[in-house]
């Protein structure tokens, strides 16, 4: 397991959910489910290859 300063680890999380309220709401209005799903596998990839140069 990765243990986070309190501080870093709280930042984290607030980008994480902010981005995902983002990109639900742009599903919600778009209605494109589909493609939605199609690139959360890359930005999922996107997000571990920044979070070490985050935590550095």
């Amino acid at each position: 397991m990765v243990t986070f300063k309190p501080n870093k680890g709280l930042g984290l999380l607030a980008a994480i959910l902010s981005s995902w309220s983002i990109l639900s709401g742009l599903v919600r209005q778009t209605n494109a489910r589909q493609s939605f799903e199609a690139n959360l596998p890359g930005a999922v990839s996107v997000l571990l290859a920044s979070k070490p140069a985050r935590l550095l």
